[in-house]
């Protein structure tokens, strides 16, 4: 979602498959929709996530969630509810994994979220996946593994090989001319 505030991105994996898994998933996108058109921090979406799943009559539900915001100025705010951590890769070709995290959402009644800042430079990438993304196999029957989320779009393609998960990528660039 592009604001006055920059990009916003949000990932989440809903425990459990099928439509009630999908219903939930759509429940926690309106909820994360609301609190952006509210500028609500994003600590605070993880909270009102948070919420949600624990005042529903079935308990266990939870979802993992990755909140990510890019700031015109290149700040990345970023908050990880147990999803599969991003990767920031530096112009310079240097990677880091953004290891901190968060419980995830609906787990316990009560959690603390908190998120971390970091200044992006111009050319800096941040890639953010779903769990089925480095567990998914390659047509020879190797598993995809994070190595390969850092290669370039073409080197990723898994053309005509069936997938067993959800398979989400994302990749956010900041260009330096006003933000990502």
């Amino acid at each position: 979602m592009e604001g006055q505030e920059g990009i916003t991105v949000v990932l989440a994996d809903v425990s459990g498959k099928g439509p009630a898994a999908a219903l939930l998933a759509s429940s926690l996108q309106g909820i994360a929709h609301a609190q952006l058109l509210a500028g609500a921090p994003l600590t605070t979406i993880a909270q009102t996530m948070n919420a949600f799943l624990r005042a529903r009559p079935v308990d266990d539900k939870y979802a993992t969630v990755l909140l990510l915001r890019i700031t015109p100025d290149g700040v990345l705010e970023y908050l990880n509810c147990g999803h599969q951590p991003p990767v920031l890769t530096s112009a310079g070709g240097q990677c880091r994994t953004l290891v901190e995290t968060c419980v995830p959402v609906g787990l316990l009644p009560v959690a603390e979220f908190s998120s971390q800042r970091l200044q992006l430079a111009p050319g800096d990438r941040v890639l953010a996946s779903s769990h089925g993304m480095p567990d998914a196999t390659t047509a020879a029957g190797e598993f995809f593994g994070e190595g390969r989320l850092l290669r370039p779009a073409p080197e990723r393609a898994r053309p005509g090989v069936p997938v067993n998960d959800d398979c989400t990528f994302v990749e956010a660039r900041c260009t330096g001319a006003a933000g990502a």
